[in-house]
């Protein structure tokens, strides 16, 4: 596993929380329990979230991750995973040919199955690089202020000091816009 100086433990501990949290999101809302999401079922026996989060941020990465509900009980499955094609397949690599990249301190609001998670963009980071979600699972990305956060209904007092959002579905659908390419951005 790559420490990078920008990131640290902490991170690592946020984006394993964010991989969970984004796990949620590739289960159908009409499939969901109306139990709190509070065991999951693995390998290694019955584990609270905390002691998933933990456990997804000791692993070496990067993993595939995959979470199911089989007989209303939440199974998490982890395997080892490839390494990624790179940054510009990424959904930072995506924002990063927009406009210049995020500031370090950048924060990133995510949302999914209707909750909210802001993450540091070092935490953001290490789960686009760590964490392969496997099952129904979408996700896209646009900057806090621009025409798809508005769209996808995102607040002014969810996205204060937000530099990004980004939305995850699977479950629920994305809204999807279209927005017209600048000329010195097009081909030709």
């Amino acid at each position: 596993m790559s420490v990078t100086c920008d990131e640290g433990p902490g991170d690592l501990v946020i984006a394993a929380r964010l991989a969970l949290f984004v796990l949620h999101s590739t289960i159908p809302e009409s499939e969901k329990s109306p139990q709190p999401e509070t065991q999951y079922f693995t390998e290694e026996g019955i584990k609270s979230a905390d002691q998933i989060v933990s456990h997804l941020a000791r692993l070496p990465t990067p993993v595939r991750c995959r979470l199911e509900l089989r007989r209303g009980e939440l199974h998490l499955s982890v395997k080892p995973g490839a390494a990624f094609p790179g940054i510009p397949n990424s959904l930072l690599g995506f924002l990063g040919s927009r406009r210049p990249p995020l500031r370090g301190d950048s924060q990133i609001v995510c949302r999914a199955n209707g909750r909210l998670f802001v993450v540091p963009l070092a935490a953001f980071r290490e789960w686009e690089r760590s964490y392969q979600i496997e099952g129904n699972f979408s996700a896209a990305a646009d900057f806090a202020d621009s025409e798809y956060a508005r769209v996808q209904g995102f607040t002014r007092q969810e996205i204060a000091g937000a530099e990004a959002v980004v939305v995850f579905g699977g479950s629920e659908p994305l809204l999807s816009f279209s927005f017209p390419v600048p000329k010195d951005q097009q081909e030709g």
